[in-house]
């Protein structure tokens, strides 16, 4: 047999590989940003509730809405557009989660004083840490490759 001078070339070429649904790394990232913000919540929550004799209901009230929106609703926002596979979401929690982290050595106060409070600085910063990790690392960073994930 002769080949044909006129056939296209031909080359071997790789399956390429697209997601079957989302990576269990970005579901389990997904949930510990959200123990995060409630563990961070409820220490908050309760932190403020101690502090009720020094100030009157409302004022407590004004800074308890106040932190949840500053606190609490960009993250939550992050770990949804995370978990729809944005790129600019992991990396935009990798940098406030770094700020969060280096921060405390730069400003005093920030730092929690009790022991209570520490504990829960640490759990935070741990699971933000495991999370932002799991988004970087293994499958789950294939999540976030332009056009190849499935939601």
């Amino acid at each position: 047999m002769t080949t044909n001078p006129y056939a296209p070339p031909c080359a071997p070429v790789a399956d390429v590989f697209i997601p079957q649904g989302k990576p269990a790394q970005i579901v389990l990232a997904v949930r510990l940003i959200w123990a995060s913000l409630a563990v961070g919540s409820a220490y908050f929550v309760a932190a403020s509730l101690m502090t009720r004799d020094v100030l009157s209901v409302g004022p407590l009230i004004a800074g308890l809405l106040l932190g949840f929106s500053i606190g609490v609703l960009p993250p939550l926002f992050l770990a949804y557009k995370i978990d729809q596979g944005r790129n600019w979401a992991r990396i935009t929690l990798l940098v406030l989660v770094g700020v969060g982290l280096i921060l405390p050595f730069f400003v005093a106060g920030i730092v929690p004083t009790t022991l209570s409070g520490r504990v829960v600085f640490g759990l935070e910063s741990l699971m933000q840490i495991t999370a932002i990790a799991l988004t970087f690392i293994g499958p789950g960073r294939h999540w976030f490759q332009h056009g190849t994930h499935v939601t």
